[in-house]
């Protein structure tokens, strides 16, 4: 146990040398440019993409479990501090048509207490990708697509405070690799990576 959790501190740690915390989020592709904290643009999938996007839903689809490390941060700009953390993870997609995705994720602490429990819906329709929402709310900005990988920008409201999520999904052979990075109001707050492999 003590290997492990040595393991993870140490994982944790590099991530913070990537990926700094409360720095300024990347700019993205608003619908009105300029804009900090609007709506992105809508992108239309090109016929190679879509039949990727496809074979990757198809390939997604099913459960899976495995471990997530990351940090979130928190204090001041000038002391900005990360809060490190190990979870045991279950993910399952369900894929009730060919096009949408339907993820669920149960997290438990080393202590086996669940602390998580979040949901995604992945829906191509009329040739665009949406989280969630099937109109312009749920517009997505995609930075890379294949049939083994989704790199993707997704934006949400909670209050006053706007978020922008980084969404890397990527395949490594029987692998499943989920990397969410998090930007509130303009400002890195946390960073997850799973990796996952087929129940």
């Amino acid at each position: 146990m003590k290997k492990r959790l040595l393991l993870s501190t140490l994982l944790v740690s590099s991530y913070s040398i990537a990926n700094p915390c409360l720095e300024t989020q990347p700019a993205l592709n608003y619908v009105t440019e300029g804009e900090r904290y609007g709506t992105l643009k809508a992108t239309e999938l090109s016929a190679q993409q879509h039949a990727d996007l496809l074979s990757l839903m198809k390939s997604l689809a099913g459960q899976w479990q495995g471990e997530t490390l990351g940090y979130s941060c928190v204090g001041s700009d000038s002391s900005p501090q990360q809060n490190s953390f190990a979870y045991t993870v279950s993910l399952n997609f369900a894929q009730p048509t060919p096009m949408r995705l339907q993820a669920k994720l149960d997290a438990a602490n080393q202590q086996q207490h669940a602390i998580r429990h979040n949901q995604l819906t992945l829906i191509a329709k009329d040739n665009v990708l949406r989280v969630d929402e099937t109109n312009d709310a749920g517009n997505i900005q995609i930075d890379a697509l294949s049939n083994q990988q989704l790199n993707s920008w997704s934006l949400s409201r909670s209050g006053v405070v706007s978020h922008a999520l980084k969404r890397d999904i990527q395949l490594l052979g029987r692998q499943l690799v989920v990397t969410t990075t998090v930007y509130s109001n303009g400002r890195l707050s946390s960073y997850h990576q799973s990796k996952l492999n087929r129940r």
